[in-house]
Protein backbone atom coordinates (compact mmCIF):
# COMPACT_ATOMS: atom_id res chain seq x y z
CA UNK A 1 0.00 0.00 0.00
CA UNK A 2 1.51 3.63 -0.90
CA UNK A 3 0.55 6.73 0.30
CA UNK A 4 0.70 10.56 -1.02
CA UNK A 5 0.07 14.21 -1.07
CA UNK A 6 0.21 14.56 -5.36
CA UNK A 7 -3.30 13.93 -6.48
CA UNK A 8 -1.83 14.58 -9.81
CA UNK A 9 -0.71 11.21 -10.82
CA UNK A 10 -4.38 9.54 -10.58
CA UNK A 11 -6.40 9.71 -13.58
CA UNK A 12 -10.31 9.32 -13.74
CA UNK A 13 -11.35 6.24 -16.13
CA UNK A 14 -13.93 7.27 -18.67
CA UNK A 15 -17.20 5.45 -17.99
CA UNK A 16 -16.54 5.06 -14.46
CA UNK A 17 -19.85 5.93 -12.25
CA UNK A 18 -20.75 9.41 -11.47
CA UNK A 19 -19.56 11.28 -8.34
CA UNK A 20 -22.41 11.60 -5.75
CA UNK A 21 -22.46 14.98 -4.02
CA UNK A 22 -24.28 13.08 -1.05
CA UNK A 23 -21.75 10.91 -0.74
CA UNK A 24 -18.92 13.01 -0.82
CA UNK A 25 -20.78 15.38 2.08
CA UNK A 26 -21.09 12.24 4.54
CA UNK A 27 -17.06 11.47 3.85
CA UNK A 28 -16.85 15.19 4.64
CA UNK A 29 -19.15 15.42 8.08
CA UNK A 30 -16.94 12.17 9.02
CA UNK A 31 -13.34 13.51 8.65
CA UNK A 32 -14.48 17.14 10.00
CA UNK A 33 -15.99 15.16 13.14
CA UNK A 34 -12.65 13.15 13.43
CA UNK A 35 -13.33 10.25 11.86
CA UNK A 36 -10.45 10.21 9.02
CA UNK A 37 -10.50 6.54 7.55
CA UNK A 38 -8.51 7.79 4.46
CA UNK A 39 -5.67 6.50 5.60
CA UNK A 40 -7.20 2.63 6.56
CA UNK A 41 -9.60 2.98 2.64
CA UNK A 42 -7.02 2.96 0.28
CA UNK A 43 -8.18 3.57 -3.01
CA UNK A 44 -7.70 0.80 -6.23
CA UNK A 45 -5.78 2.30 -9.30
CA UNK A 46 -3.70 0.30 -12.43
CA UNK A 47 -0.62 0.31 -13.43
CA UNK A 48 -1.17 3.43 -15.28
CA UNK A 49 -2.80 5.24 -12.12
CA UNK A 50 -6.12 4.72 -13.75
CA UNK A 51 -8.91 5.45 -10.38
CA UNK A 52 -10.92 1.65 -10.60
CA UNK A 53 -12.20 2.26 -7.23
CA UNK A 54 -12.03 4.85 -4.68
CA UNK A 55 -12.58 8.38 -6.76
CA UNK A 56 -15.12 9.75 -3.80
CA UNK A 57 -12.07 9.21 -1.15
CA UNK A 58 -9.58 10.64 -4.00
CA UNK A 59 -12.10 13.87 -4.72
CA UNK A 60 -12.55 14.77 -0.52
CA UNK A 61 -8.87 13.71 0.05
CA UNK A 62 -8.06 16.38 -2.88
CA UNK A 63 -10.57 19.32 -1.46
CA UNK A 64 -9.34 18.75 2.04
CA UNK A 65 -5.50 18.16 0.85
CA UNK A 66 -5.32 15.10 3.32
CA UNK A 67 -3.13 11.80 2.40
CA UNK A 68 -4.32 9.45 0.36
CA UNK A 69 -3.58 5.75 0.44
CA UNK A 70 -3.83 3.61 -2.69
CA UNK A 71 -3.02 -0.14 -3.98
CA UNK A 72 -2.06 -1.13 -7.80
CA UNK A 73 -3.98 -4.08 -9.48
CA UNK A 74 -3.93 -5.42 -12.74
CA UNK A 75 -5.82 -3.32 -15.42
CA UNK A 76 -9.53 -4.01 -15.48
CA UNK A 77 -12.49 -3.57 -18.54
CA UNK A 78 -15.46 -1.13 -17.72
CA UNK A 79 -17.34 -4.39 -17.18
CA UNK A 80 -15.15 -5.70 -14.26
CA UNK A 81 -15.11 -1.91 -12.67
CA UNK A 82 -18.53 -1.66 -12.71
CA UNK A 83 -18.63 -5.11 -11.00
CA UNK A 84 -16.67 -3.51 -8.42
CA UNK A 85 -18.41 -0.77 -7.46
CA UNK A 86 -21.98 -2.32 -7.41
CA UNK A 87 -20.52 -4.87 -4.84
CA UNK A 88 -19.03 -2.09 -2.26
CA UNK A 89 -21.67 0.16 -2.78
CA UNK A 90 -24.74 -0.41 -5.44
CA UNK A 91 -24.72 1.44 -8.43
CA UNK A 92 -27.81 3.90 -9.62
CA UNK A 93 -28.95 2.61 -13.17
CA UNK A 94 -27.91 5.78 -14.19
CA UNK A 95 -24.39 4.87 -13.39
CA UNK A 96 -24.70 1.99 -15.45
CA UNK A 97 -26.20 3.61 -18.31
CA UNK A 98 -22.97 6.45 -18.18
CA UNK A 99 -20.84 3.64 -17.87
CA UNK A 100 -21.46 2.17 -20.98
CA UNK A 101 -22.36 4.78 -23.01
CA UNK A 102 -19.47 6.76 -22.68
CA UNK A 103 -17.75 3.23 -23.57
CA UNK A 104 -19.26 3.55 -26.96
CA UNK A 105 -21.61 0.94 -26.47
CA UNK A 106 -23.95 1.32 -29.39
CA UNK A 107 -26.75 -0.52 -27.78
CA UNK A 108 -26.93 1.10 -24.47
CA UNK A 109 -26.90 4.45 -26.88
CA UNK A 110 -30.04 3.38 -28.77
CA UNK A 111 -31.87 2.25 -24.91
CA UNK A 112 -30.94 6.65 -24.16
CA UNK A 113 -32.47 7.57 -27.14
CA UNK A 114 -35.39 5.17 -27.00
CA UNK A 115 -35.99 6.83 -23.42
CA UNK A 116 -35.97 10.17 -24.40
CA UNK A 117 -37.78 10.25 -27.86
CA UNK A 118 -40.87 8.33 -26.38
CA UNK A 119 -40.54 9.49 -23.04
CA UNK A 120 -40.40 6.18 -20.96
CA UNK A 121 -38.72 4.78 -17.64
CA UNK A 122 -35.50 2.45 -18.01
CA UNK A 123 -37.43 -0.05 -16.82
CA UNK A 124 -39.98 0.02 -19.87
CA UNK A 125 -37.47 0.43 -22.51
CA UNK A 126 -35.50 -2.75 -21.39
CA UNK A 127 -38.31 -4.84 -21.50
CA UNK A 128 -39.71 -3.51 -24.88
CA UNK A 129 -36.17 -3.42 -27.24
CA UNK A 130 -35.11 -6.83 -25.70
CA UNK A 131 -38.40 -8.17 -26.67
CA UNK A 132 -38.83 -9.78 -23.29
CA UNK A 133 -42.14 -8.51 -22.28
CA UNK A 134 -42.72 -11.06 -19.65
CA UNK A 135 -39.34 -11.32 -18.34
CA UNK A 136 -37.47 -7.93 -16.71
CA UNK A 137 -35.33 -9.91 -14.35
CA UNK A 138 -33.34 -11.22 -17.02
CA UNK A 139 -33.46 -7.66 -18.78
CA UNK A 140 -32.19 -6.23 -15.34
CA UNK A 141 -29.22 -8.42 -15.25
CA UNK A 142 -27.91 -7.78 -18.99
CA UNK A 143 -28.66 -4.16 -18.60
CA UNK A 144 -25.73 -3.81 -15.35
CA UNK A 145 -23.19 -6.51 -17.03
CA UNK A 146 -23.22 -4.59 -20.36
CA UNK A 147 -24.53 -7.17 -22.20
CA UNK A 148 -27.98 -5.42 -22.84
CA UNK A 149 -28.84 -6.24 -26.67
CA UNK A 150 -31.14 -4.25 -28.75
CA UNK A 151 -32.86 -7.11 -30.38
CA UNK A 152 -36.71 -5.62 -31.28
CA UNK A 153 -36.59 -1.83 -31.89
CA UNK A 154 -39.10 -2.29 -35.06
CA UNK A 155 -41.46 -3.82 -32.36
CA UNK A 156 -41.25 -1.67 -29.29
CA UNK A 157 -41.37 1.85 -31.62
CA UNK A 158 -44.69 -0.09 -32.79
CA UNK A 159 -45.93 -0.73 -29.91
CA UNK A 160 -45.14 3.12 -28.38
CA UNK A 161 -46.36 4.61 -31.66
CA UNK A 162 -50.16 2.85 -30.26
CA UNK A 163 -49.70 4.30 -27.02
CA UNK A 164 -49.70 7.49 -28.23
CA UNK A 165 -52.62 6.67 -29.66
CA UNK A 166 -54.80 6.91 -25.81
CA UNK A 167 -52.66 10.47 -24.72
CA UNK A 168 -56.19 11.28 -24.05
CA UNK A 169 -56.16 9.02 -20.99
CA UNK A 170 -54.08 9.96 -17.87
CA UNK A 171 -52.34 6.78 -17.42
CA UNK A 172 -51.35 6.54 -21.05
CA UNK A 173 -47.63 6.01 -19.73
CA UNK A 174 -48.09 3.97 -16.78
CA UNK A 175 -45.25 0.92 -17.19
CA UNK A 176 -48.62 -2.05 -16.42
CA UNK A 177 -50.34 -0.21 -19.89
CA UNK A 178 -47.54 -0.22 -21.98
CA UNK A 179 -46.95 -3.72 -21.62
CA UNK A 180 -50.54 -4.78 -22.07
CA UNK A 181 -50.45 -2.84 -25.53
CA UNK A 182 -46.98 -4.78 -26.20
CA UNK A 183 -48.81 -8.10 -25.27
CA UNK A 184 -51.68 -7.06 -27.95
CA UNK A 185 -49.84 -5.80 -30.77
CA UNK A 186 -47.46 -9.27 -30.12
CA UNK A 187 -50.91 -11.29 -30.26
CA UNK A 188 -51.75 -9.92 -33.45
CA UNK A 189 -55.71 -10.13 -32.85
CA UNK A 190 -56.47 -7.21 -32.06
CA UNK A 191 -58.05 -4.04 -34.10
CA UNK A 192 -55.88 -1.43 -32.88
CA UNK A 193 -58.46 0.89 -35.63
CA UNK A 194 -60.94 -0.15 -33.97
CA UNK A 195 -59.77 0.07 -30.43
CA UNK A 196 -58.66 3.39 -30.28
CA UNK A 197 -61.97 4.49 -32.13
CA UNK A 198 -63.98 3.23 -29.03
CA UNK A 199 -61.61 4.17 -26.61
CA UNK A 200 -61.62 7.71 -28.07
CA UNK A 201 -65.75 7.53 -27.93
CA UNK A 202 -65.56 7.17 -24.05
CA UNK A 203 -61.82 7.65 -22.59
CA UNK A 204 -63.01 7.29 -18.97
CA UNK A 205 -63.87 3.71 -19.46
CA UNK A 206 -59.76 3.17 -19.88
CA UNK A 207 -59.35 2.73 -15.91
CA UNK A 208 -56.40 2.69 -13.51
CA UNK A 209 -54.85 -0.37 -13.27
CA UNK A 210 -52.38 -2.30 -10.85
CA UNK A 211 -50.96 -4.51 -13.42
CA UNK A 212 -50.72 -5.54 -17.32
CA UNK A 213 -53.83 -8.73 -17.11
CA UNK A 214 -56.29 -5.99 -15.54
CA UNK A 215 -55.37 -3.72 -18.36
CA UNK A 216 -55.98 -6.24 -21.03
CA UNK A 217 -59.32 -7.20 -19.68
CA UNK A 218 -60.22 -3.76 -19.65
CA UNK A 219 -58.90 -3.07 -22.47
CA UNK A 220 -60.96 -5.88 -24.26
CA UNK A 221 -64.35 -4.97 -22.64
CA UNK A 222 -63.47 -1.41 -24.45
CA UNK A 223 -63.01 -3.25 -27.69
CA UNK A 224 -66.18 -5.14 -27.31
CA UNK A 225 -67.98 -2.23 -27.11
CA UNK A 226 -71.60 -2.37 -28.61
CA UNK A 227 -70.78 -6.58 -30.01
CA UNK A 228 -73.05 -8.97 -29.41
CA UNK A 229 -70.13 -12.06 -29.70
CA UNK A 230 -67.43 -11.17 -27.52
CA UNK A 231 -63.79 -10.89 -29.31
CA UNK A 232 -60.60 -12.53 -27.37
CA UNK A 233 -57.66 -9.86 -28.09
CA UNK A 234 -54.98 -11.63 -26.19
Amino acid sequence: MYSTYDYTRFKSITGNRLLNESKIKRIIADINKGLNMLPYCPIVVDKQMNVIDGQHRLYVARKLKKQISYVIADALTLQQIASINSNTEKWKKKDFMHCYTVGGNQNYEQLQRFMHEYNVPLSTALVLLSGKTTDSGACNKDYESGNFVVKDLSGATATMKIVERFKEAKNYHQRSFILAIARLREAGICDFNRLVEKFSKNPSALRTAGNVKEYLRNLQDIYNTGLQKQITIF
